[in-house]
């Protein structure tokens, strides 16, 4: 996962919070998406057919392709990375939600289905007379592609299912603070600001999650399929949008973990506080 040390924007920070596989995939991602939605525009005005309307989807192409070489083991992502999440629940942010972690696991599974679906998918992809080949009998590399999709659309159903528990579990802290912190002090302000924030972050990956979790419904179907209701614009303006939000929400620091309060202050009384410090500690 990506650190929090971007610092202020500026070329620098820039470069070097690109330097890992995580970053470097957000950039691909967002100018793949700005190619794909521009192609949609100039398909509009110039044609289908126009130089520029073919090069602006080529590139778009393109850079999803690397995407996915990038995603067959890299370092943030891949099979290996999910199993190593449920072994040690990595990537559950200090949450203490039963609810949060069983969405964990349920979202690991599903992503080492993507995953393998997927790598599949390109092996066979970037190979068509050999691996390309083998997968026919299989339904073929699209056909992988296409079941992959479930995989990563589930992710995304206990990605939003899961920050409804860690919502409930941040309004037991909120309630906490409010009733045990002491009024007018720093530590209470600043705590409550944090879990201002952090319901926010929430509510932002939720928002992208969702934007995930459309088009892949549609990615679902089978090539032809009367439900394939949405047309290509809104799904590249969605990917789009959801890579767009999650620029913002990295370089503004709107982490999903859960918030490391400061502790309550004053004469609160042993019993209240060490009960309250018990359940906002980390």
């Amino acid at each position: 996962m990506a650190s929090n040390r971007h610092g202020p924007f500026s070329l620098e920070t820039f470069v070097r919070n690109h330097e890992g596989h995580f970053m470097s995939d957000k950039f691909i991602k967002t100018f793949g998406y700005i190619a794909g939605c521009l192609g949609q525009i100039y398909e509009r005005t110039h044609g289908v057919d126009h130089p520029t309307t073919v090069g602006l989807k080529q590139i778009c192409t393109t850079f999803q392709t690397a995407r996915m070489a990038i995603r067959f083991q890299g370092g943030y992502c891949g099979s290996l990375v999910e199993f190593e999440n449920m072994k040690n629940l990595s990537f559950l942010g200090g949450w203490k939600s039963t609810g949060a972690k069983l969405c964990l696991y349920a979202g690991s599974i599903s992503l080492v289905q993507y995953y393998i679906l997927e790598n599949l998918a390109y092996l066979g992809w970037s190979a068509p007379g050999w691996i390309g080949k083998k997968l026919k009998r299989f339904g073929g590399a699209d056909e992988m592609g296409r079941l992959s999709c479930y995989g990563w659309g589930s992710w995304c159903f206990f990605d939003i299912v899961s920050c409804f528990y860690r919502l409930q579990e941040l309004g037991k802290m909120e309630q906490i603070v409010k009733e045990t912190y002491k009024d007018g002090c720093v530590n209470k302000k600043e705590a409550l600001a944090q879990c201002v924030k952090s319901r926010r972050s929430l509510r932002y990956n939720m928002i992208r999650s969702t934007l995930f979790l459309i088009p892949d419904l549609q990615w679902c179907l089978k090539p032809g399929s009367k439900w394939a209701i949405l047309p290509e614009w809104s799904i590249q303006v969605m990917c789009l949008v959801e890579a767009l939000l999650g620029y913002y929400t990295y370089w503004t620091g709107h982490w999903t973990s859960r918030p490391q309060l400061p502790a309550p202050s004053g004469d609160l009384g042993n019993g209240a506080k060490n009960s309250a410090l018990k359940f906002l500690q980390n």
